[in-house]
């Protein structure tokens, strides 16, 4: 992102030291520009997903804790460890549930 950025600031620099075609310093600025909202966009997308899988990693170390602190056989079921846990769930016509945890793992039940 910062190349594309200082691309365009050494285009900009070069057209107030020098006569250049200003069709193609629109072209060129244009396309610059363009480069560094895609860059700009990629970069939010990549850090909205690191922020996501830093709070799904912070869930987990909490759940690991709790169930260090306590017997797995007393640890209180809520919907916030639900969706910790679970991916996702199927009712399937046979009367079964398929549950897939987090990071692909199946049961059904």
């Amino acid at each position: 992102m910062d190349s594309a950025a200082v691309a365009i600031d050494k285009l900009i620099y070069r057209n107030a030291k020098s006569a250049l075609n200003q069709d193609e310093y629109a072209r060129s600025f244009n396309a610059l520009a363009t480069r560094h909202a895609k860059l700009a966009d990629q970069h939010e997308k990549l850090t909205s997903q690191i922020i996501d899988e830093q709070k799904q990693a912070q869930s987990l170390r909490i759940l690991q804790d709790r169930s260090r602190q306590t017997r797995l056989a007393h640890l209180e079921f809520t919907p916030y460890l639900f969706h910790t846990l679970i991916d996702h769930a199927i009712a399937k016509t046979d009367g079964t549930i398929e549950f897939t945890f987090r990071y692909a793992t199946e049961a059904a039940i």
